[in-house]
């Protein structure tokens, strides 16, 4: 990624594919490999919903700067309770936002669900 592709291609899933229970629990993850001279902002992980196409909900985690580990593959990892949507055919979008000027290659994009028990 860079500043020509900010954005990854998202997983895009719609609510009642997802569930049909009222709500799920999300796992949101991806790899991002930063470069050892890397010195910008660190890449966020995206977690949304969208009703008719606007926003709801949304939700961004990027690598703590402490704990960034240049010249490697970073975790980043969020855990998300789906909103109380809208309709049913509301959608799930997870994707990453890249802020910086220099290149991050990212890999494994995924999103693990976990309904409630009755």
């Amino acid at each position: 990624m860079n500043p020509a592709m900010p954005w990854s291609p998202s997983l895009d899933i719609t609510f009642e594919d997802l569930t049909q229970h009222d709500h799920a629990w999300i796992r949101a993850s991806v790899y991002a490999f930063i470069p050892e001279d890397y010195e910008d902002e660190s890449p966020l992980l995206v977690v949304t919903f969208h009703h008719n196409g606007v926003v709801y909900k949304y939700r961004t985690l990027g690598i703590d700067p402490g704990n960034i580990r240049y010249g490697e593959w970073n975790n980043i990892s969020m855990d998300y309770l789906t909103p109380e949507v809208r309709v049913p055919a509301d959608n799930l979008k997870v994707y990453v936002w890249h802020r910086g000027k220099s290149g991050v290659f990212i890999d494994d994009l995924k999103v693990d669900a976990w309904e409630p028990v009755k």
